[in-house]
């Protein structure tokens, strides 16, 4: 069966020019897989597909 995610939208805060720091960025890469890409919104926001919470959770306790 195959690993089920869900869309999160990120974004660097409420302030104009808000950004992301490379910290930041290093936590959602962790997360995706090699062939997954973010999608950048208009509203300037980053979508990424991350495994569900409850996925996350068998794999630490695998």
């Amino acid at each position: 069966m195959g690993e089920k995610l869900v869309k999160l939208a990120v974004n660097g805060g409420i302030d104009f020019g808000a950004k992301l720091n490379g910290k930041q960025l290093l936590m959602l890469a962790r997360y995706m897989g090699e062939e997954q890409k973010l999608e950048v919104t208009t509203f300037q926001q980053l979508y990424v597909d991350v495994p569900r919470l409850d996925e996350l959770k068998e794999q630490v306790m695998a």
